[in-house]
């Protein structure tokens, strides 16, 4: 069976690679905690939508103040999809994506935060986004073992309020470090069952 890490491993990993997102906070306890409650709430999931799913939930509770959370993964085809959607449980909004952005993070493998989206530079031709009318948004990696991204986590805030920050986002990368590893093991385990099926079947043929 393939190596599978357990939840202590890629938490170890997690903050010994990625200490900045814990290290000199104002409050690192309770970041470390959120980390360690998304961590919970992934735990024993092998599929990747469930995996997903459970991230965004648990983003919520960490970020109270957002209104949207999503994951965009690039498809075979060559486009980006939206994988997982999910908005504040008193709130709606349309599922409204920037496909500009996510490839900007999957080719940088970099979080990105901007306090007002209106007045960054940095998206202003990026028409959904305006559209949207989105306030204060970041996007953070999911990173492979092999260095390359299997998707973005993005949370964004439409409505009036306090915009993320910079701590906000260093929990954010190292919250999207864990779901990574997540959906690794859970491919794993996928590919797993899938080979000893086959092994399986033609077991059976060969009788």
């Amino acid at each position: 069976e393939p190596e599978i890490e357990t939840a202590s491993e890629v938490m170890g990993t997690l903050f010994v690679e990625s200490g900045s997102a814990v290290k000199g906070e104002s409050n690192p306890v309770a970041r470390l905690q959120a980390v360690m409650d998304v961590s919970g709430s992934l735990a024993g999931s092998v599929s990747e939508d469930q995996i997903l799913e459970s991230l965004l939930q648990s983003l919520f509770s960490v970020f109270p103040h957002a209104d949207r959370g999503l994951v965009l993964m690039p498809h075979r085809d060559g486009d980006i999809h939206l994988k997982s959607y999910r908005c504040q449980k008193d709130r709606s909004f349309p599922a409204t994506i920037s496909r500009s952005v996510a490839r900007q993070v999957l080719k940088n493998s970099e979080a990105i935060l901007s306090y007002d989206v209106a007045q960054d530079d940095r998206f202003d031709t990026s028409t959904s986004l305006q559209e949207m009318n989105i306030r204060s948004m970041m996007c953070a990696p999911l990173p492979s073992r092999n260095g390359g991204s299997l998707g973005v986590v993005q949370i964004d805030r439409l409505t009036e309020g306090m915009p993320f920050t910079m701590e906000d986002l260093e929990l954010l990368a190292a919250v999207s470090l864990f779901a990574a590893q997540a959906v690794e093991n859970g491919r794993l385990h996928t590919a797993f069952l899938k080979s000893q099926l086959q092994d399986q079947e033609l077991h059976v043929a060969a009788e």
